[in-house]
Order: structure tokens, then C-alpha cells, then sequence
């Protein structure tokens, strides 16, 4: 029973606070007893738990009083360091901050910080559309998945549709499901189609994650001009055509697509081909776009500028624009890459300013005024200032009118380790049978040639030659079993796309009877080429190995002596289903697997095998392309090895053998461009097929000929330096964005795990009590979770009717989970059956925020610290984190920082204070017996607000500076694009007039020219309402630091 004689000065219902820890809140029963001097009071706390505690310490909650941050503080009610970890975690999964980067840390992949340069190109992106044009082997799907990833976080984006070459769909498919824990299909158009129609259903909650391909949904070539018409005008088409024409005239009030990738979008380069249209009609209604290309340009600027008329089709509408734009930027380029050079290129800056001093997009901006004081006072350091170099850089980067269009990074400027590659040549003596055998096969495809020189003819003679010089057994075999002509695709393995069709029409082998007495020899048991093979494997005993051959029965030949001698192992080629290709992979990969690959080109294509450092070329092509797109199989991004052993297999005193001297090894100079140039190089080697394969040349002819066509090819490959050079008018390539992304990484500015698991914790401790959780359980750096009944209701009413992969795991009353990807890629196959890879856009995540938000009142914004650092001097410090907003054309929101020493009064810039913030957040602890002077602080309080405000002020001028530039670029862009439409209705008018045709016609004719005018005063009109400047502040926290050594 409780004590009746002390009286409790409030009544049952009352919310009270401990004074040690006010941001519990708690309800008083109405019960309270005495133990021994003190009075215990029960208080009920939001997660259902009940506790007595000392009456001495228990306040009445005064809801005006903790309204207003300095009466709190004047009341001494500071919190804890999990108050402030909640509030700032929080603050960050809200999603709309702009310098945290959302998609860093949340996908399973190393971290590389040139790949989120498109994502922070995108995040500034007046269009939210890029073209991404990195080189090869760089990560451009890993850098797309982290685009959107951003996207999901930003604006809960739920729908995204991929559309690239048949052979690359099973890739998307496994590096969006496997890395970015997406659900994705591949479809086809019937498939696409019902996605729509659900979509009409269901209204934008409907979500889904796409992969098609152009052959699959590009519309028929006679309806290219229906797709122009709207659906209400009638036309009769295609199913196709008419869901083409329903997208591109879409007038629903959400989009269809929040983004849609092209990969490999050189196909659309062409704007007469269906692909092209296939690519305008998906890409016009959906909200983001990505173009992703290592060849945007080819021939010339005209192949970029049709895939900026994807991106912005209004910006680059003709060419003749385009290039008056390219012009125009490239000064702003130049003043770019001067910068970026250490020590600054003064001279070249110089002539680049006067450049911009004469572009009409740039010498009128307020940002090239600023710009050009901010240089006075980088030359007034001499040009060492640091803080002044990084502001003109990022003015510049600003002043680049077309730098937010297009991303490339080349191989280069990768800072991180790659690794070098190391060229081995195994050269096979034929025995005189094997060598009688392979000239006897020469001979016959050169008598073949003789007759009938048409490329088409050579290239199916040339199927004997490919097959010989590959594996004699295998061919040999083949003869004897009257299968010679049954492997399909044996050009597209050896030379790539050769334009031509399957080889299977060859006909019959007439000329066998010249072989019969050859083929008596037992070429396998005299296979000078598999005993090398042998050899190189047995050498090579503890490691991981692929070997790449064209022919398909070379493939099955090996993989027969191989698993005889006592090797395990895997074969992947384009006859081979691609499901099953991965199910190989798979085996391979597994340590316990075969440790042998046996692979084609084709079978390949789409695979990144960088788990891997050896292989080996076991026949040679022609092309030396496809050499390289084997060798880019391992050496491409997230490759640990530091060396790359490339092995080679020759034929001494073959053509095969002259061509690797001459043409490979010569072309070793370019071997950072190869990958992006298969066009250049297949049609050279074309040529210099039929010129070999025609003609009876000495082995001194065919060296001369193998040598014009290295030059033909080293001259081309110039070419297209010179061209990309030109091109290098829109693409800065100084490291200014990757210093900022790792700026960016340093400062915290991304979801870290460890806040994700401090968040969970909070969060089930206080508002479910019951539910259990065990740290490092099973393996350290995870979690086992069981859920309390009530929260295992309130999460399966949120995921209702969620069927996405991460959501699946959470049906089930324990999961373990970890927030770390470096614990989850060092989890075995097994581990990763039982462990789930959770971050921030968790189905569990976003079920916590939601929770949160609707009890964000009840949010602490006090607490006392502790710390140890290194940015500030020892003492007592107040700090201050307030959300700014600037609202404009743009729009940004970030978290901003204040800090003041209580002793001295100085303040901390924002930016000096954030990174003292990281240190306490991470490190700090509880400071639970305060001693500081009381008036100091409250007068601390008023200086440190007021120093916020100033900081807040100059970030707003500097807003307004940049929204005055972007709405004067983007006016120029409005009026420029009208005004031709207008001037072409002017001229149309007036010939009609001339022509004195009937009034009718006239009259649509005014009509048309009134309608551009009244369009472009209201699109003008509607831009410069859109750059009124909206500020705002909002305090988020406040609280006291006790800085220790």
C-alpha cells in the first residue's frame, strides 16, 4: 500500500521528467512509496515498462518551457548522447538533405570514390538526366544502381525500367538484385505492357524494378512516324507502337518511369533507327534519365548530341545549337583543368578567363562577377591559397554549362591501385604433321578465296581457318565425325560483330579427300598445344584460372583432357543458357570449387569474373578487340590483385602468330582505349581478313599487309583522341567533384552503420519493451533481433504487401542482420542464407522513421557530452545544429553547425564545427556531473545564434548568386529555343501570304506564331516566379561539450 503521509505535487496522468534524463518522459500512476528518507514515485514510460523513481528528481513536463531551447537550457535539462545521435540520425533518414550522399555505404560494394561522381553530378542536375560516359571497365552499372539508389532515398522513388542488349539483361538482373538488393525482371514487351496496366491500377504506390532490351521493345520501322501522334488522334498501330505512343503523351499526374537506364546507349546514336525512337518515347515522361555509353562519341559530336536530345531535348534541339553551346563552354572547361593543375597553370587560366568574358551564357552571370574576385584574391596568395583555390573551383564547376549533362571518368584518373598487367607468350612448336595439317587448311580457304574475294564469301571460308588454328584435335575429330559445320556463331565468337550472318550455310566440305592421309596422325595424343596447356595449369597449381577459347569444341575437347588429368572444372560459352553461365560462375567463384574456366568470348560477355588474376588465351583472334574484352573480364573495378598474369598461346609460323607481333603487341600503346573502340578496329581487321585470306602472300607479305592495318588502325584511334579532345569542351577533367566526394565521406555525410545500429537500438528500447537483441551474435558485427509480439504486429502491418527481397526476412519473429558490408562480403555462402544486409532504405529502417516521425515531438533537442579531440582546444563548449532551407529554382536543405568556447567566446565556423560534430557523435559519452558558469552560457547562447545567423545570411546571398545565374541560363535556354520556333512561324506566314493561300490557312498560321509567343512569356514568366527565394531556419539541437585531451 502506498505511504500516505508525503504528498506528491502532481496528480495521476501527469507527464514528469527525471531531471538526469528528460528526454524519457514519463506518466505518474498515481502510486508512490517511501524508501527510507525518499519518496519513490511509479512513472510508466512509452515502451509499457514501469519504474519507481525518487521523487526529488522528477519534474512536472512544461510544454511551453521545452518549447523554447533557451529556457531549457536556462532550466538545465540536458539530455544524453543517444538524444543527440537520434535527432541528427533522424534528420539524415528524412532523405532530403543535400550534401549527404544517401547511396554511400548502401549497397554491397567497395567503396571507390570516383564512382559516386554521377551521384553527386545528379544530385545538382537541373534535369535529374545524364549521360554517363566513363571508360571501360569502371563500374558504369554499379554507378547507375547507385544513382538510384539515391533516387529511393531522395524522393522515394519505386519505379525504374532498364533497357540494354539481350546479352547484358542476366548481368543487370544479378547486379541489381545481388549488390543493390533490388527484386529485378527481365521482361519482354508483354511484360512491360501488364507493368503499365498495373501501374493504371494501382497509382504511383505501384513499384517495380524492370530489365528489358532494344530488340525486345523497339517498335516496328514503318510506324516511326505514328509514335509522333497522340493516342487520342487515332492512327492504327502496333501493340508496341500504341504503348510507346501512350508513355510518350502519358498524362497521368505522376510519371510512368522514375528513371529509365540505357546501357549502352551508343545504339540510339542513330536518329533514323527505331532504337533511337524507342529511346525518345520512354525517356520523355519518366523523371530521371541515364544514358550509359563508353562511346558517346564515334564519328563526331553529332552521336553525343543525340543522346543529350534524350537527356534534354528542349537544351540541345538541333544540332547547330549544340555546337554554338560547345563553343560557348569551352572557356570554362579550360579555366577548370588550369586549376585543377598543381601548381595552378596561370597562363592558361588567363587566356580561359578572356574566353568567358566573351561567352553571353558567362559574362553576364553574378556567379562569373564572383568569380573573377575570388581569382584576384588567389592571385594575391600567388596561388596558394587552399580555401580560395577549392571556392574558384567550384564556381567553375558551376559556370560549366554543360558539365552537369555528362560524366566521365577515365581509367587514368583512377587513383586506386590497379593492377599492372603482365603479358606471358607460350610459343608452341607443331610437330610436322600438326604444321602439315594447318598449311594444308590455309591452302585450301586461299583456293576457296581465289574464286569468289566477297566478304561475305571469306568469312564463311574463313570458319576452317578459325576452327584449325584453334585446337587441330577438335577440328580433326570434327572432320572425321562429319560435324564440322554444326558450332553456330563461330565469326561472332572469334571477330566480334562481323556484320554478316551464321555461318552454317558453308556447304559441304568437299575438299576432304586431301585430308584422309593427314588424318590418320593421332592428333590428340600428339597435341603439342594441350601439353603446354598442362604445363601453364600445373604451374600455376594454387590458382584460380580462366581459359578463353573462340571454338566451341575446343572448349569440349579441353574440358574432356582436363577433368582426365585430374583437374575440376567449368565451362561457360554462348550455346550454354545464360542461368546456367551463372550457376558455373557461381561454382567457380566458390573457393571449394573448380579452379579451371573454360570460356568464350560470347559465352562471357556481361560477366565480371575480378575474383580471378590469371588467363590465358588459348587461341588467338584476330581482333585484337576481343583480346581485350577478355582480358577486361578481371581487369575492371573491385580487382584486388596487383598483377595480371595475361598468358598467350602461339603457333610458331602461322598467320595467328604474325598478327599477335604485328598488330597486337603494337597496339599495346592504346590498350587504356581498346575497350571503347570495337567499331574502329573490327572494320580494319575485316579488310585485312579478306586481304590474307584472297591472296597467296609470302609470310614477308603478310607482315607488310598486318602492318598497314596497324598503322590504318593507330591512325584512327588518333582520330578519335583528337575528336574526344574537341569533345572536352563539356567534360572538366580536373579531381575537384572526387576531392568533394571524399571531403563529403570524411565529414560523415552519409548513413554510417554504426548510426543505424545506435538507431535500432534507441528505437526498440523505447518503444518496445520485450523485444531482444544480441550484438556480435551469430558473428561479430551482426545482430539477432527477436521481436516482441507488439512489434512484430506493427512491422508486419508496415510491410504489408511489401514483396521486395529486403522485406521478405522481416516476416519472421528473429532475423539477424547486419548494417556492415565489409561483414556481409566475408560472410560464406551459408552465413549470408541466415544474415541479411540491412541500411537505410530497409523496409526496418524506414518502419523505425516512420514511428519516429509521428512521436518526433517528443524528441530531445539537450545533451551534456564528453569528448576527446583533436579540432579544438580543452574546455567547455556550447554547440548549436540548426536545418537550413533555401527554397529557389533549387532547392537545398542541409544540417549546419555552430560551436563557441565558453572561456575564450570564440566561434567555430560551420564547416569547422562539423567536423568536430563527427568527433562527438562517434565518440563522445555522457557527462553526467556538469560544472560550467551558468551566465556565460546563456550569453554563449545568444552570441552563437547570432553567429549563425550571420553564417546563414551569407549562405542565403550566395544562394540568391547561383538561382540569379541558373535562372538566367535557364531564360536564355527558353528564349533561345522559342525564338526559332518563332521565327519559323514568321517565315511560314509570310510564304503563305506571298503565295496568297486561302485565309483559312493563314489564319492556323498566326495562330501558331501568337501561341510560341504567349508559350514563351509564360514559361518565362513561370521561371522567374520559381526563383523567388524561400529561406528558412530551424533549430534542431543544442547542447554543452566538456572537451578532454
Amino acid at each position: 500500500m502506498p505511504d500516505a503521509q508525503p504528498l506528491v505535487d502532481f496528480e495521476a496522468g501527469q507527464q514528469v521528467i527525471d531531471i538526469n534524463n528528460p528526454s524519457l518522459p514519463g506518466i505518474y500512476t498515481g502510486r508512490h512509496r517511501k524508501a527510507g528518507s525518499a519518496i519513490m514515485v511509479e512513472l510508466r514510460f512509452p515502451n509499457g515498462t514501469t519504474k519507481f523513481r525518487p521523487l526529488s528528481i522528477l519534474e512536472i513536463v512544461n510544454s511551453e518551457a521545452t518549447k523554447d531551447l533557451k529556457e531549457q537550457v536556462k532550466s538545465k535539462r540536458f539530455g544524453r548522447l543517444i538524444d543527440l545521435q537520434r535527432l541528427v540520425t533522424y534528420e539524415k533518414l528524412k532523405g532530403t538533405l543535400h550534401e549527404v550522399i544517401y547511396s554511400m555505404e548502401a549497397a554491397q560494394i567497395d567503396f571507390y570514390p570516383y564512382q559516386f561522381k554521377p551521384v553527386l553530378k545528379f544530385i545538382n542536375s537541373p534535369t535529374e538526366r545524364l549521360i554517363l560516359a566513363d571508360e571501360v571497365g569502371l563500374g558504369k552499372t554499379i554507378e547507375s544502381g547507385l544513382v538510384w539508389t539515391e533516387m529511393q532515398a531522395r524522393y522515394r522513388s519505386n519505379r525504374l525500367l532498364v533497357v540494354c542488349p539481350r546479352i547484358l539483361a542476366e548481368k543487370w538482373r544479378e547486379e541489381l538484385r545481388g549488390k543493390f538488393q533490388l527484386d529485378a525482371q527481365i521482361v519482354d514487351f508483354n511484360g512491360l505492357r501488364h507493368a503499365f496496366d498495373e501501374l493504371k491500377v494501382n497509382g504511383p504506390e505501384h513499384s517495380f524494378v524492370l530489365i528489358g532490351t532494344y530488340t525486345g521493345l523497339r517498335p516496328p520501322k514503318a510506324e516511326r512516324a505514328v509514335l509522333k501522334i497522340p493516342p487520342e488522334e487515332g492512327a492504327s498501330s502496333s501493340p508496341k507502337t500504341d504503348l510507346l505512343r501512350e508513355l510518350r503523351f502519358w498524362d497521368e499526374e505522376y510519371p510512368p518511369l522514375d528513371m529509365v537506364i540505357f546501357d549502352e546507349a551508343h545504339n540510339m546514336r542513330n536518329q533514323a533507327t527505331t532504337t533511337f525512337h524507342l529511346g525518345e518515347c520512354l525517356s520523355a515522361n519518366a523523371r530521371a534519365v541515364l544514358c550509359v555509353s563508353a562511346t558517346p562519341v564515334n564519328n563526331s559530336n553529332i552521336d553525343l548530341h543525340s543522346l543529350l536530345r534524350l537527356v534534354d531535348e528542349d537544351f540541345f534541339s538541333t544540332q547547330s545549337s549544340f555546337d554554338d553551346l560547345i563553343d560557348l563552354n569551352r572557356p570554362s572547361v579550360h579555366a577548370a583543368n588550369a586549376l585543377s593543375q598543381s601548381p595552378v597553370d596561370v597562363e592558361a587560366l588567363k587566356w580561359a578567363v578572356k574566353g568567358m568574358e566573351k561567352s553571353e551564357y558567362i559574362n553576364e552571370s553574378p556567379l562569373f562577377e564572383q568569380f573573377l574576385k575570388k581569382l584576384d584574391a588567389l592571385d594575391q596568395a600567388d596561388f596558394c591559397d587552399a580555401g580560395e583555390l577549392s571556392q574558384c573551383q567550384d564556381i567553375v564547376e558551376k559556370l560549366n554549362l554543360l558539365g552537369s549533362y555528362v560524366n566521365r571518368t577515365r581509367r587514368v584518373q583512377v587513383k586506386e591501385n590497379r593492377p599492372q598487367r603482365v603479358p606471358q607468350v607460350v610459343s608452341v612448336e607443331y610437330t610436322s604433321q600438326e604444321m602439315s595439317l594447318y598449311q594444308a587448311i590455309l591452302n585450301i580457304v586461299r583456293q576457296r578465296c581465289k574464286v569468289n574475294k566477297k566478304a561475305f564469301h571469306v568469312f564463311q571460308v574463313m570458319t576452317l581457318q578459325l576452327m584449325a588454328a584453334s585446337c587441330l584435335p577438335a577440328f580433326s575429330e570434327r572432320i572425321l565425325s562429319e560435324q564440322l559445320f554444326d558450332d553456330e556463331n563461330l565469326i561472332g565468337e572469334a571477330l566480334g560483330d562481323s556484320g554478316f550472318e551464321s555461318v552454317s550455310s558453308f556447304g559441304a566440305f568437299q575438299e576432304r579427300d586431301q585430308l584422309n592421309e593427314l588424318l590418320e596422325y593421332d592428333f590428340e595424343k600428339n597435341d603439342s598445344k594441350f601439353k603446354e596447356l598442362l604445363t601453364v595449369v600445373k604451374a600455376k597449381k594454387n590458382e584460380k584460372i580462366i581459359v578463353f577459347a573462340y571454338y566451341r569444341p575446343t572448349l569440349s575437347y579441353l574440358r574432356r583432357r582436363l577433368l582426365e588429368s585430374g583437374e575440376d572444372v567449368a565451362i561457360i560459352h554462348g550455346g550454354i543458357p545464360m542461368a546456367n553461365r551463372w550457376a558455373e560462375i557461381e561454382r567457380f567463384r566458390n573457393s571449394t570449387g573448380p579452379r579451371i574456366l573454360l570460356a568464350s568470348e560470347v559465352g562471357s560477355e556481361g560477366i565480371d569474373l575480378q575474383f580471378c588474376h590469371v588467363i590465358v588465351n588459348y587461341d588467338l583472334p584476330w581482333n585484337p578487340m576481343r583480346v581485350e574484352q577478355r582480358i577486361g573480364r578481371i581487369d575492371r573495378v573491385g580487382q584486388k590483385a596487383r598483377r595480371l598474369l595475361i598468358i598467350n598461346f602461339k603457333i610458331a609460323g602461322t598467320i595467328e602468330e604474325r598478327i599477335h607481333e604485328r598488330l597486337h603487341e603494337k597496339l599495346e600503346i592504346f590498350k587504356n582505349s581498346l575497350g571503347d573502340l570495337d567499331e574502329v578496329i573490327g572494320e580494319e581487321v575485316k579488310k585485312l581478313t579478306i586481304s590474307l585470306l584472297g591472296n597467296e602472300l609470302t609470310a614477308d607479305e603478310e607482315r607488310r599487309k598486318i602492318a598497314q592495318t596497324q598503322q590504318a588502325i593507330e591512325n584512327k584511334l588518333n582520330m578519335m583522341r583528337e575528336l574526344e579532345a574537341s569533345g572536352d569542351a563539356f567534360i572538366a577533367f580536373s579531381d575537384y567533384v572526387q576531392k568533394k566526394v571524399e571531403e563529403d565521406r570524411g565529414r560523415g555525410r552519409y548513413i554510417q552503420p554504426a548510426e543505424l545500429e545506435s538507431y535500432i537500438s534507441d528505437f526498440f528500447a523505447r518503444h518496445f519493451k520485450g523485444t531482444e537483441i544480441n550484438y556480435n551474435t551469430p558473428i561479430n558485427g551482426c545482430l539477432r533481433i527477436r521481436l516482441s509480439e507488439d512489434a512484430k504486429i506493427s512491422l508486419g502491418d508496415f510491410i504489408h504487401g511489401d514483396q521486395s527481397l529486403s522485406a521478405k526476412p522481416l516476416r519472421r519473429k528473429e532475423i539477424c542482420i547486419t548494417f556492415s558490408r565489409e561483414v556481409m562480403q566475408k560472410l560464406n555462402s551459408d552465413q549470408r542464407r541466415r544474415i541479411f544486409f540491412v541500411n537505410h532504405l530497409s523496409p526496418l529502417i524506414r518502419w523505425v522513421t516512420q514511428i519516429n516521425k509521428d512521436k518526433e515531438h517528443n524528441f530531445y533537442k539537450l545533451a551534456a557530452i564528453r569528448a576527446a579531440s583533436e579540432s579544438v582546444p580543452s574546455g567547455v563548449y556550447l554547440y548549436r545544429v540548426e536545418r537550413w532551407v533555401m527554397k529557389g529554382i533549387n532547392s537545398i536543405e542541409k544540417l549546419a553547425y555552430g560551436l563557441i568556447n565558453l572561456d575564450t567566446g570564440m566561434c567555430y565556423s560551420s564547416s569547422d564545427s562539423e567536423i568536430f560534430f563527427q568527433e562527438i557523435i562517434n565518440d563522445g559519452r555522457d557527462w553526467d556531473y556538469r560544472d560550467y558558469d551558468e551566465d556565460v552560457l546563456l550569453c554563449s547562447f545568444d552570441v552563437l545564434e547570432e553567429n549563425m545567423q550571420e553564417e546563414f545570411d551569407v549562405e542565403v546571398t550566395q544562394f540568391e548568386i547561383e538561382n540569379k545565374n541558373i535562372l538566367q541560363t535557364k531564360s536564355k535556354r527558353v528564349a533561345t529555343i522559342f525564338d526559332r520556333r518563332i521565327e519559323q512561324d514568321k517565315r511560314r506566314l509570310e510564304t503563305l501570304m506571298i503565295a496568297e493561300r486561302e485565309e483559312r490557312v493563314c489564319r492556323m498560321a498566326r495562330g501558331r506564331l501568337a501561341k510560341a509567343k504567349e508559350n514563351k512569356a509564360q514559361r518565362l514568366k513561370a521561371l522567374k516566379e520559381s526563383a523567388k527565394i524561400l529561406p528558412e531556419t530551424e533549430p534542431v539541437a543544442v547542447g554543452i561539450v566538456r572537451v578532454e585531451r
